[in-house]
């Protein structure tokens, strides 16, 4: 009889569970910098590049509008920062400043190199 491997299950498995690593204000953060990056990118192409002319009469202030969201989504991706330099000093273990390898100590030189 050849050799018959035993199924695993949950129990004899290695891993039983997760860990929780990035918790939510880091999630939202990097989302909210993900839109307003695209978001900023694409207002200040138009603010540099105006491809779209509309008519005067149908949108008499595109470009204001335009700037505004910029401006608006600037402060946003400001806040957004703001909020992961807070919960990088205030985070669980993973996502605070304590796991930046510093290069000037004995220790962590050795799990750079």
């Amino acid at each position: 009889m050849p050799h018959l491997k035993k199924k695993r299950t949950y129990k004899d498995s290695p891993i039983r569970g997760f860990v929780y690593v990035w918790e939510g204000p880091v999630r939202i953060s990097h989302w909210v910098n993900v839109v307003s990056i695209i978001i900023l990118i694409f207002t200040g192409l138009y603010i540099h590049y105006p491809f779209i002319r509309p008519n005067p009469v149908d949108a008499p202030y595109m470009m204001g509008t335009i700037r505004y969201i910029h401006y608006l989504t600037g402060i946003i991706f400001a806040v957004s920062i703001i909020v992961r330099l807070w919960w990088a000093i205030v985070g669980n273990k993973y996502s605070t400043l304590k796991t930046i390898y510093n290069p000037f100590n004995k220790k962590d030189r050795e799990y750079i190199v």
